[in-house]
């Protein structure tokens, strides 16, 4: 007899390849059996539900430290655990930046008390200013699983190579927000016909394409892990699906609006559909659906 059955549930396991209807029991809160029919001093019917490991969001923003009235550690944990998620990656543009070992041990020791576990991805530069680099190593070495400047993007070309050769020794992957400053300009959405005739200054995928290629590149150079975070392009998606195809050790994520909708849905001057990158067209969201169909995508993140 087991201390509880979950019954009837449709069981998705990635890591043993398994997708099938079933019951799940546990015992002293770890998996004991699958199978069919499995007694339980608890039974849950599960019919017509997934039963699955936790969820990773490798993309979240908990504003904590600085910021705790949009989001802190706590709250933020409760919220994933709510959604099935497990582990989470909490971005650096905080108050003050994730930029030293100091400020990212004092995260990793209050996230204890988190619900879920919270992994923080430290700056690639210090305040994310993108003019000198941040205390990779002792951040990795206080609990840092990666870096990013995430909300911008490294303009400078030499300081993202150094980043890069920087991290591979760590082991730490480097994620980007793609993102040429010039290119992206005044732009507060994406460049089309929506645009132009809402009368609003447009944003190119050229504005994030170019910096995928040249971060492609320092990959090739360094051989350090890239990791595109929120892709939104078609060309983008190409770039990193030439990359894979290479060889080269070059990952991508894709948010849920990314996937659902586009700059011709946008209502008129609707500031809650603003966002860095911009929904873009239809055309580029049917690239993105179908780079994470054939796995060049290889998570869905929500930012």
């Amino acid at each position: 007899m087991h201390d509880l059955v979950l019954a009837n549930g449709r069981i998705v396991d990635p890591a043993s390849g398994v997708d099938r209807v079933a019951d799940l029991a546990i015992d002293a809160g770890r998996v004991a059996a699958l199978g069919e029919g499995l007694p339980g001093r608890e039974r849950v019917d599960c019919t017509g539900l997934v039963v699955c490991p936790g969820f990773v969001d490798l993309h979240v923003h908990l504003r904590d430290p600085g910021q705790e009235w949009k989001e802190d550690l706590i709250s933020g944990g409760r919220a994933a655990a709510a959604g099935g998620f497990t582990t989470i990656c909490c971005m650096p543009n905080t108050d003050p930046t994730l930029d030293t070992g100091a400020v990212v041990r004092d995260v990793v020791e209050r996230a204890a008390a988190a619900a879920v576990r919270i992994r923080p991805v430290g700056a690639i530069t210090r305040g994310l200013a993108g003019e000198r680099l941040a205390e990779i190593g002792e951040m990795v070495a206080a609990g840092a699983v990666a870096i990013s400047d995430d909300g911008r993007g490294v303009q400078d070309g030499r300081l993202m190579r150094r980043a890069l050769e920087y991290a591979r020794p760590l082991g730490i992957p480097v994620a980007i927000h793609a993102q040429d400053d010039p290119l992206f300009g005044d732009g507060v959405m994406n460049e089309g016909w929506r645009a132009t005739e809402l009368g609003l200054a447009g944003i190119p995928a050229a504005a994030e394409e170019t910096q995928i290629d040249r971060d492609i590149r320092l990959c090739r150079l360094t051989g350090t892990p890239l990791h595109v975070a929120h892709i939104s392009t078609a060309g983008g998606v190409e770039l990193v699906a030439r990359a894979q195809a290479a060889g080269l050790p070059v990952s991508a994520e894709a948010t849920p609006h990314h996937l659902l909708l586009t700059d011709e849905q946008m209502p008129a001057y609707d500031t809650n559909w603003k966002m860095s990158p911009p929904l873009r067209s239809p055309a580029d969201r049917e690239a993105v659906v179908a780079a994470l169909a054939a796995g060049t995508i290889a998570a869905i993140a929500t930012d």
